[in-house]
């Protein structure tokens, strides 16, 4: 059996916009077409995120790693 950490759970596009400091849907779809964003997962018609990509990411928009 698999075990998940919380960094491997799904999120969900409204969580997700929260979590991001409430940024519209708007936002979220123009973070997506910009191909540097995490790659949603599909299912069925709703979007979910990995959250340990989303850290991933998160962290390097810091600009402690901006060289």
């Amino acid at each position: 059996m698999q075990t998940f950490t919380s960094d491997d759970q799904l999120i969900a596009s409204a969580a997700l916009r929260e979590k991001l400091g409430g940024i519209s849907p708007m936002t979220l779809w123009r973070w997506e077409q910009s191909r540097a964003f995490p790659q949603a997962h599909r299912i069925g018609p709703r979007k979910f995120w990995k959250m340990s990509e989303i850290l991933a990411w998160v962290e390097r928009q810091s600009p402690m790693n901006q060289s």
